[in-house]
This record gives C-alpha cells, structure tokens and sequence, in this order.
C-alpha cells in the first residue's frame, strides 16, 4: 500500500505505476472501488509489526498456533463444536470448516470468483450447491439421516444448519456419554455424505443411501472401538445400537 499513496502529513495522494491504462467499464469501475478504498486507509509513519491474536510478536511459531486454536476465546466463537474425542481428526476438521462454511461448495467457489461448470448440488437435482441444502434441504441426505435416526433409535433428523448436530445429539434421551456416540456418529454421517459428493464429482461414481449408512455404521464402530479407551462394543451390539456407555 507504501508503495502507491504518497502522504505528506496531511492528505494521501494515490501515485499509479501503470503498466496498461483501464481499457474496459469493468476495469474503470474497480479503479473507481480501489480509489475509495484507499481513501479511508490511514497511513502511519511508524515501521510494520507482526501481531498475531492482536497482540504483538516478534515471530510466529507453530506454538503460538496451537496456544491460540486451544485457547478459550476461540471456543466462545465455536462454543458447539467440541471435537468429539473418538473420531478421527479429519472428521472434526471437515465438521468445524463446514460450520464455518469452508467448505468448497459450487457456492463458496463462486464467492471467491472460482468458475464451475454446475450450480446444483450432484447428489440430488436442481438446487444450488451450498452447505445448508447439502445438510439440511437435499432429499439425498434427508434419506440418509432418516436411516441413522432409525438406527439410532432417536426421533427424525430435521436440520437447519450444521450446528444442530449437536442439538439433536444432546436431545436424543441418552446419557451423556451415549450423547458423545451420538454426536461422533452424525459428524461421521455428514463427513460421509461429503465423501459421496466428491466421489460422484470426481470419479463419476454414484453411492446409494444404503451404502452410504453401511458406511457410517462400519466406520463408526471402527474409530469407536479403535480410539475410545476403557470400553469394547461387540458387532452385533454397535448393529443394533443396544449396548451401554460409561
């Protein structure tokens, strides 16, 4: 920004470097929107910082990342999106992007001026491609959530947003630690239902509603039994959702 506004103490005067001129309306129009940008940019005199978290550093270290992505200010901004601690961590990575619309939908895409060849969602048709329709609005998925709620044994799964994951979890009439199977489960469901998106995106290979349950069932017992420690549940059992947490 030094670079093109020269300040002498009072007004800042843009200094243009042009390789080409504007040649277009469009081109005018966003040298017209850069202009006023960098009108209400306030220059100071003094030299550069590196602030990280609004505090000022000398460097930034892999440290310092992690300290922040624990810290407790970062948790009131996502205070639902607990990672639940028997999944995997590309499954809690793909749930918090996805709760922050991170996710690489036609629609985000679009937004940061990406070309795509479809608007629709692939998994069913005519609908736009966004994070809501996919957890919420798509007939593909709702068939997919009414077969984990039935093997579940919790009412029907209706969605507004990603986040009510966690209300439907908290409100399925388990105890607590069930509530955690719960949770892990429809974080997987949805991490699934991605996975089919992409495999009919990029593979052109269509997944059915009942493979892609199998799929939550068989990798949700697996990760279960794998991570979770103190605690084994048997095939049939994890089958019929009849077994007991502690």
């Amino acid at each position: 920004m030094a670079d093109r506004v020269n300040f002498d103490g009072r007004t800042s005067i843009m200094a243009w470097d042009w390789k080409t001129y504007p040649a277009s309306n469009q081109e005018s129009s966003e040298l017209i929107e850069c202009v006023w940008l960098a009108a209400a940019t306030e220059l100071q005199t003094f030299p550069d910082s590196w602030e990280w978290n609004n505090n000022s550093l000398q460097y930034v270290s892999v440290q310092d990342a992690k300290k922040w992505v624990t810290d407790a200010s970062l948790s009131e901004l996502n205070a639902e999106d607990n990672w639940v601690k028997w999944l995997p961590a590309k499954c809690n990575l793909f749930l918090w992007r996805a709760g922050l619309n991170r996710l690489p939908t036609v629609d985000a895409l679009r937004r940061r001026n990406i070309h795509v060849d479809t608007a629709g969602f692939v998994l069913c048709v005519g609908s736009e491609e966004t994070i809501d329709h996919i957890v919420a609005e798509c007939l593909y998925s709702n068939g997919v959530w009414c077969g984990i709620a039935r093997w579940c044994r919790i009412p029907p799964i209706f969605l507004f947003s990603v986040h009510d994951i966690h209300v439907i979890a908290e409100h399925s009439g388990y105890s607590q630690p069930k509530k955690e199977v719960i949770r892990g489960i429809l974080v997987i469901t949805l991490w699934r239902i991605w996975k089919a998106r992409n495999e009919k995106v990029f593979r052109e290979t269509n997944v059915s509603i009942v493979q892609v349950i199998a799929d939550v069932k068989a990798l949700s017992f697996l990760w279960f039994n794998s991570r979770r420690k103190g605690l084994e549940v048997s095939w049939e059992g994890w089958r019929s959702f009849d077994f007991n947490v502690m």
